[in-house]
Order: C-alpha cells, then structure tokens, then sequence
C-alpha cells in the first residue's frame, strides 16, 4: 500500500507500507510534525508486534523454548535444558531479552523482576494423592480432605511402577510435609513435597482451667478449623469424672492427649477403704490418702487417730496395709 503527498518527496518504510509524502521547504515546521507522528506511530507498531514475558510459565518436557514466551517464533530455539530432577527454576528476564535480542527478536521492555518456569510431570499422580489421603484419614477419620496437592514435578526416567511410599516421622500433625517413594528392586529415592487442604473437628477448653481440674463436659467445646500444624495427639474422648488436666488450660486451647491424664485409683485426701490381713484376720478401717496412687503403687495413708501407714494400692479408692 502507498501513500503519497504531492510536491517535494520522502519516504519511509516499514514492513510491507510505504510512506511518501512531499513538502515545501516552506512547510519543514509541519514536516517536523509528521515525522514526529510517523514516529510514534512506528514506535506503537513495535511495541505491539513484541511478546510480552509474562512472571509464570508452566511447561511440559524438559526444554523451555523461546516459543513458551512467544508461539510466533519463527525458528525456535532452546532458552534452558532442566536436568533429570530439577523440576524449577527462576530467570533474571535480561537474560531472556538478550537472548531474543541476539535473534534480532524484540521482547516487553517492562518485564517482572523475577520469571518462573515449573516443569509438570508426565507421570500419573493421582496414586500418590490417594495414598495421602488415606494416610491422614487413617489417624482422622473425620477430617475431610478436600485438596491434595503435589510439588513435584518429575520421576527418574527409569522409575518403576511398583513403588512404596514413606512418611515423615508424625507427618500426620502436618498439613504441609513430604512422602518419600522407595522403587521396588531400586536404590532411587524421589521426595515429594506436598500439602493437603483440609478441615478437622478440634476440642478446646471452653474457659480457663486450672491444673487438676477434673473435667467435666461444660469445660470442653467442639469447632471445626482450616488443617495446618498440630503440636501433638490430640484429645479424643470424655470420660467424665475420670480425667482431669495436668496443666493449666486457658479459654480457646486446643486440647491434647499430654494435657489431660486418666484420674488414679486413689487421688489425694479421698477416703479410702484399708485393709490388713494376717492370717484367719482380716480388718478393715477407713483412712485418707496422702497422695495420689494407681495401681500397684505405694502410698501413705493417715488412720483417724493421726497415725500414718505404708499401704499398697488394689483398686478404686482400696488400699492394703503392707
């Protein structure tokens, strides 16, 4: 296509158009006026053709081409070759605009400060992801899981189908860990870094409780919470009148299996009932238990005359005088 102006003539091109136009020596002001749009509209006509680098590429295989950033490339060329495990990596964008620069390509001049390409896996996963799942619905049977998501990438090339996987020690109090899968008939190790998304019923104190309490269900609550990081076991079951803390709770803590323990046979200043057998005699007396005792164990007890004595306990609040 061309476009002319009569009179003195001068041209440009660009691509496929030329411009002609001709001016006056009189008219060199509006000259300098269309040069300057002509200019400017060359200047927009570039910017528009070049790619834009966007701050994420995901990507299949293990080459990032120069056609991830721009499908327009004529001849395309290799930008980076990922190695067998290595599954991402970040890019200063300079390197990416030389490079197209050497090529006589043109890229955004306004990149981000940091581009990242992460390499997807050809291999099923989704095997994986079941297997954590089960993994956390075995320890919470009411947790519901709604996302299992996978950080890695790839598999040794020679990856097996038959393979085991290995949790981290209590990786359960976790939402966030890594699964190791040992290959059957191999040494090769691969790490999986993965997170699940998931809500779990919680118990918490619903006041603050002081240490020996012996808990009672108005001191407990029930909510469900977001599945991050648990500190230990948790709580489970109230068995009211049988347990109590060993620590003091404040309102809204999460309680744990550590945080409450199972009431002894015999707990301090109760009654007890004592026995003493020697031989055809068997006497009986009540007395009050100076500590606390389980089973088997030993403890003092005080008789009602001040008098106190070595037992051995046998049962719920029954001692026997050694």
């Amino acid at each position: 296509m061309v476009y002319c102006l009569p009179s003195y003539r001068t041209h440009c091109v660009l691509d496929n158009f030329i411009f002609c136009y001709n001016v006056k020596k009189s008219e060199r002001t509006p000259l300098r006026f269309v040069n300057t749009l002509l200019f400017l509209f060359i200047f927009l006509y570039s910017a528009l053709d070049a790619a834009e680098i966007q701050e994420q590429y995901v990507i299949e295989g293990r080459d990032f081409n120069a056609s991830h950033i721009d499908p327009a490339v004529e001849q395309d060329f290799i930008l980076y070759h990922f190695s067998e495990h290595k599954t991402k990596k970040a890019f200063d964008p300079r390197t990416l605009i030389d490079a197209f620069k050497d090529r006589g390509l043109s890229l955004s001049q306004e990149p981000p400060h940091i581009i990242h390409v992460t390499r997807t896996s050809k291999h099923d996963l989704s095997a994986i992801k079941a297997h954590i799942r089960e993994y956390y619905l075995s320890h919470y049977p009411t947790m519901d899981i709604s996302k299992v998501q996978l950080f890695a990438h790839a598999f040794p090339a020679n990856a097996t189908a038959d393979y085991r996987l290995k949790f981290k020690n209590r990786a359960y109090l976790h939402a966030s860990s890594s699964v190791q899968l040992l290959f059957e008939g191999s040494k090769q190790r691969v790490f999986i870094p993965y997170e699940i998304t998931a809500t779990l019923e919680l118990i918490k104190a619903s006041h603050n409780i002081n240490r020996g309490t012996i808990l009672k269900p108005i001191d407990i609550s029930l909510s469900t919470h977001n599945f991050k990081r648990l500190k230990g076991e948790l709580f489970h079951a109230l068995l009211p009148g049988e347990q109590r803390v060993n620590k003091r709770l404040v309102a809204g803590r999460i309680l744990y299996k550590d945080d409450v323990e199972q009431l002894p046979e015999v707990t301090k200043g109760t009654q007890v009932y004592a026995q003493m057998i020697n031989g055809l005699v068997h006497l009986e007396f009540q007395a009050k238990a100076l500590s606390d005792g389980r089973k088997g164990e030993l403890i003092y007890v005080e008789k009602n005359d001040g008098q106190r004595i070595k037992t051995k306990v046998i049962g719920k609040n029954r001692v026997e005088v050694k």
